[in-house]
């Protein structure tokens, strides 16, 4: 099962690329959004697959999130997302 988190950790790690390499989400910071909602629902649903609790992984992706990808969004998506 501690694959699992470190292939949480990694899916925050991904996210914070996705973000950098994603030019074509530079314009809409509303898919901007939707893709860090999307990673972090994505990162519950691998818990939940593995029987795993889904409160931790949300907070682990979150502050991995937190940390490498909200630098990535826009300055209009960093605002919405506080």
């Amino acid at each position: 099962k501690e694959y699992v988190l470190i292939n949480i950790v990694w899916l925050g790690l991904v996210s914070a690329v996705f973000m950098r390499r994603a030019t074509f989400l530079i314009e809409n910071p509303s898919a901007q959004l939707l893709s860090v909602f999307g990673f972090g629902y994505l990162s519950y649903i691998i818990s939940e697959i593995c029987h795993l609790s889904g409160i931790i992984t949300l907070l682990v992706t979150g502050i991995v999130m937190s940390h490498y990808t909200f630098y990535n969004l826009s300055q209009s998506a960093q605002i919405s997302t506080g």
